[in-house]
């Protein structure tokens, strides 16, 4: 049997976003393993163009595997309106 590879899931959200995306997780099944307060330092021009509007973020990682990966990240979308510039970021890294 083919084992499930496990993926990182990042999700940068504004700040009072963070506790939505944390219950969206947490009732998918796949609980927050590390939230934290972030702050940007990148230009206004950089976080228009990433969509992230404003400085205070909430940046939550959570370990998935990977199949579950890409409907924890179409759910978040959908949810969250990650779609919508401005609204956040969320993307899957793979771990060796």
């Amino acid at each position: 049997m083919k084992q499930d590879r496990i993926k990182c899931l990042v999700t940068i959200v504004d700040r009072e976003v963070g506790d939505t995306a944390a219950e969206l997780y947490r009732t998918a099944g796949a609980p927050i393993h590390l939230a934290f307060l972030g702050r940007g330092t990148a230009n206004s021009e950089m976080l228009d163009y990433l969509g992230l509007g404003e400085t205070e973020k909430d940046v939550m990682v959570s370990l998935v595997t990977a199949s579950a990966a890409p409907v924890l990240v179409n759910m978040a979308i959908r949810k969250l309106q990650l779609e919508k510039p401005g609204k956040g970021i969320i993307f899957t890294l793979g771990l060796a």
